[in-house]
């Protein structure tokens, strides 16, 4: 990856590869595709708490892993994950 910084100039730092299941997703659009439902639906669960993802101003954000490990269970969450015990 490629960085610049704020003076224009290009830096060589590289960041870690990161899961694509850990990818932010964000709006309720993009969640509504992760999740493969209509964005009507998906805007109605997230704002009664049915979906696993907080809202940052007026815009909704989660990882295709919160979001689809309630469909999943646990191989898709870590084991140690605190939020499957959240009702």
């Amino acid at each position: 990856m490629l960085l610049v910084n704020t003076d224009g100039a290009q830096m060589s730092h590289s960041l870690p590869d990161i899961d694509p299941l850990d990818q932010p997703v964000w709006g309720a659009e993009a969640i509504a595709k992760v999740l493969n439902r209509p964005v009507k639906q998906v805007r109605y669960g997230l704002e009664r708490g049915r979906f696993d993802a907080d809202k940052l101003g007026k815009s909704w954000v989660s990882t295709p892993r919160r979001l689809l490990r309630q469909f999943a269970g646990r191989k898709v969450g870590a084991p140690d994950d605190r939020r499957l015990l959240h009702p």
